[in-house]
């Protein structure tokens, strides 16, 4: 495991790596992966490995603002967040893990993202999920294999037809008949979908009821006459 900072390819050696064995915790600390431990070591920290520390919560991640790459697969981390400040990230690998959200995740801030490995673990709602990838308009390459939700009906083709951008989907290159098939498919109500449709109806909604209510405080042409 190493930290690779810009211009320090070779001396950003984890502690846990030169005492041969890595440290075992349940809540990041990626401050001690770095032999110097302080905020200017880690600025300029560009790729970080946390793979295999029994993590389950991410924390402590705010120094390190230029990380591009970070892996932490292999771990048991519930939820993605915590990771807010590293906007700048391209890749993560978070395969491995208890992931069964991601909703509220700091997903929504990667929007740099262009290599994203969620395979094997525990999402089950397409739906909701592809609500929250469909923000990331960089991404290229996406696992989702070994979830509950890849069990859904046309996975595959919802996944193409909701990130048309996607270059390849769980290790396959994504062929032009399979978003030929994509485009001719029903789409899936996502919850940014249903989000924006609901806000729309309910715009429209009050329209109509304003209108409604304008045109009940309109005088008739037989009323006026009366009046007059």
């Amino acid at each position: 495991e190493r930290c690779i900072p810009r211009g320090w390819p070779r001396q950003c050696i984890t502690r846990a790596t030169m005492a041969g064995h890595p440290e075992v915790g349940v809540v990041s600390r990626p401050m001690d992966e770095l032999v110097v431990k302080n905020s200017k070591y880690a600025k300029g920290c560009e790729e970080l490995h946390m793979a295999n520390k029994n993590i389950i919560k991410l924390a402590d991640f705010d120094h390190f603002e230029n990380l591009e790459v970070l892996w932490l697969n292999d771990n048991r981390i519930r939820q993605l967040s915590g990771l807010d400040a590293n906007f700048r990230i391209k890749e993560l690998y978070v395969h491995n893990n208890a992931i069964a959200t991601l909703r509220d995740s700091s997903i929504s801030e990667m929007t740099f993202l262009h290599v994203l490995t969620l395979f094997n673990n525990r999402l089950s709602d397409l739906s909701s999920a592809l609500g929250e990838l469909s923000r990331l308009r960089h991404l290229e390459k996406l696992d989702l294999f070994g979830n509950p939700l890849a069990e859904e009906k046309d996975y595959r083709l919802h996944v193409i037809k909701q990130l048309p951008w996607l270059h390849v989907f769980d290790r396959h290159v994504i062929t032009d008949d399979e978003r030929l098939a994509a485009r001719k498919l029903k789409p899936l109500a996502t919850d940014l979908t249903a989000a924006m449709a609901g806000a729309g109806g309910a715009s429209k909604s009050a329209e109509k009821e304003a209108a409604a209510k304008t045109q009940a405080f309109q005088p008739t042409a037989e009323a006026s006459a009366k009046t007059e």
